[in-house]
């Protein structure tokens, strides 16, 4: 039980899940992919900091057929829930009655109160086939079918820690009580009753809302518009991003503006509900060699400053080999207050910690390929 009160950082490893306890130096690996063709993903832990969840899928296996790990972190034992049954509970993510599904996204609540996944039609006497948008209520142990799209619309999902509202991205619009699909993507909240659309795009407008994070209190969702641009630079076109980060305030029903930021990538909640930590790839034009390199710049907005404060730039890392990965946000810990990010060095990615300033730098993985996702213990 010592270990609990350390913070912990779970690690998507070399396609396993590893522990690291900063303050012992301890490296615990708890789940090994069984072949090859696993895939580990999807890594969440549970807003009391008892469990870590993720998935695991294999590109051999038939499409309905996934599995769900529940870790206890006191024990370090993985269970292995068969079809995605839930703890405690007799409801299935597949169903057995016709039509079938092959689940394509699973997102789970903080607390694991509740459980939303997209699972597209099989059956082949429904055309054309739907893309669905399930949520499961644990609690009451419900299981409600939302939203139904054509089988070729995506989904981005995002839970409030407590498992009250459900923001998610996905081609179409509310008219009304019904609802129509639209080449243009909207942003919606589901509150368990009722969807509402919260953020419209303009018809042909050039930015595509990408991205969704609510602050840790659950009042907030923080919002990604982003638009590809291209450069012309000594003849070679390049292509890359940039866009808003916005937040719309559940408590007033409003969304917020906090401008344009230079090439946005990624980004995430600090702790304190008052700030986005986000990196930006910085484009940098070798002419020798006629190709672009690839850093990172990472800073934070805060919520009522109109500006941006650099805490790390690829400068701090150059000489030392260290290429930072803009597409996973950086994060800060929750109890330490450290910054988290992903950088790649002498061919395989790790993570990081510094301190605000970026002169204490220290690497806490030591993969032989690649760390793909981290999170922090509440």
């Amino acid at each position: 039980m010592a270990q609990e009160q350390d913070e912990r950082l779970a690690v998507i490893e070399d396609n396993q899940i590893v522990v690291y306890i900063p303050s012992s130096d301890e490296r615990i690996v708890i789940y090994q992919a069984e072949s090859e063709a696993d895939i580990v993903y999807s890594l969440t832990w549970s807003i009391d900091g008892q469990n870590i969840f993720f998935l695991v899928k294999n590109d051999l296996w038939s499409p309905t057929q996934y599995r769900f790990f529940s870790a206890e972190t006191d024990q370090w034992e993985v269970q292995e829930l068969t079809e995605l049954t839930l703890p405690d509970s007799n409801i299935r993510l597949r169903e057995k009655e016709e039509p079938e599904y092959r689940i394509r996204q699973v997102i789970f609540s903080q607390d694991m109160s509740h459980i939303a996944y997209i699972a597209r039609e099989l059956s082949k006497t429904v055309s054309p086939p739907k893309s669905i948008l399930f949520v499961i209520d644990v609690v009451e142990g419900t299981h409600t079918a939302v939203l139904s799209l054509p089988v070729y619309a995506g989904y981005e999902l995002a839970w409030s820690s407590n498992g009250d509202y459900l923001a998610f991205i996905t081609t179409g619009q509310l008219e009304g009580n019904d609802y129509v699909s639209t080449p243009t993507k909207n942003i919606f909240l589901y509150d368990g009753d009722s969807i509402q659309m919260i953020v419209q795009t303009e018809e042909n407008s050039p930015l595509e809302p990408t991205g969704l994070e609510f602050s840790p209190d659950g009042s907030k969702v923080a919002i990604g518009q982003f638009m590809e641009r291209q450069v012309d630079l000594m003849t070679s076109a390049i292509r890359y991003q940039y866009g808003n980060i916005n937040y719309y305030n559940l408590e007033t029903g409003t969304l917020q503006w906090l401008g344009t930021r230079p090439d946005v990538a990624s980004f995430t909640w600090a702790p304190d509900n008052r700030t986005i930590l986000y990196s930006a790839p910085y484009i940098y034009f070798n002419l020798e060699q006629q190709e672009e390199e690839l850093r990172a710049i990472y800073a934070n907005v805060s919520i009522g400053f109109d500006g941006y404060l650099p805490l790390i730039n690829y400068h701090d890392f150059v000489d030392r080999g260290i290429i930072l990965n803009p597409y996973v946000a950086p994060r800060l810990s929750p109890r330490t207050g450290q910054l988290t990010f992903l950088a790649r060095l002498d061919n395989a990615t790790q993570v990081f910690v510094s301190d605000l300033s970026g002169t204490e730098i220290h690497q806490i993985t030591n993969a032989t390929i690649s760390v793909t996702e981290f999170a922090w213990s509440p």
